[in-house]
C-alpha cells in the first residue's frame, strides 16, 4: 500500500510541479504583453478623455456659434430686403425725409440681378430741398437707413430761394431668397 500511496503522492506532486512550472512559464511569456496591454489600456484611457474633452467643448463652441449667427443672421435678413418688398423703398425714403423736414423726390434708375452667390442691387436717385440743418440731419438718417445702401455719390448746393439741395445717387442690395 505504501507504494501505491508513493506512486500517487510522485503523480499529484508531479502534477502540481508541472502546474506551476507550466504558469510560472506562462506568467514570465504574458507578464511582459500584460504589462504592454496595461500602458495600452491606460494611454487609450487617457486619450479617450481627451476626446471627451474635446467634443465637449467643440459642442460648447457650437452652441455659442449658433446663438450668435442666428442673431447676426436676423441683423443681416433685416438689413437685405428681400426683391418684393424693394417697392416699399420709396416710401421708406419719404419717411426719412418727412422726420429730418424736407422734400424728397425718388426713382429707381436701373437694376442688377444677383448671380453666382451674390446680391443683387437697384439704383436710385434721390433729391432732397429743405432748411440746411435738416438737409444734414437728412443725410445723417440716410447713413443709418435700415437697408444695406451704398452712396455713389452725394452733390449739395443752394436753391435761388437759399434752401440746400442734396442730390443722391447710390445702390441699395437685395435678395431673390433665404441667406
Amino acid at each position: 500500500m505504501m507504494t501505491t500511496f508513493k506512486k500517487k503522492l510522485v503523480i499529484q506532486g508531479s502534477i502540481a510541479f508541472l502546474s506551476i512550472a507550466v504558469l510560472s512559464i506562462g506568467i514570465a511569456i504574458f507578464s511582459g504583453d500584460i504589462e504592454q496591454y496595461g500602458k495600452n489600456f491606460i494611454a487609450a484611457k487617457e486619450e479617450l478623455a481627451k476626446r471627451t474633452n474635446s467634443l465637449s467643448m467643440l459642442a460648447n463652441l457650437q452652441t455659442q456659434y449658433n446663438k450668435k449667427a442666428k442673431d447676426y443672421m436676423l441683423i443681416l435678413e433685416e438689413s437685405i430686403p428681400m426683391e418684393t418688398n424693394l417697392f416699399n423703398i420709396s416710401r421708406d425714403f419719404q419717411v426719412l425725409a418727412t422726420q429730418s423736414g424736407v422734400e424728397q423726390t425718388f426713382a429707381f434708375t436701373g437694376e442688377s440681378r444677383p448671380s453666382g452667390g451674390t446680391l443683387g442691387s437697384v439704383n436710385f436717385r434721390l433729391q432732397a430741398v429743405g432748411e440746411a440743418e435738416n438737409l444734414q440731419l437728412f443725410i445723417k438718417n440716410l447713413e443709418q437707413f435700415r437697408y444695406i445702401t451704398r452712396i455713389e455719390s452725394l452733390s449739395i448746393g443752394r436753391t435761388k430761394d437759399g434752401l440746400s439741395t442734396a442730390s443722391v445717387r447710390g445702390q441699395i442690395y437685395f435678395r431673390t431668397g433665404p441667406l
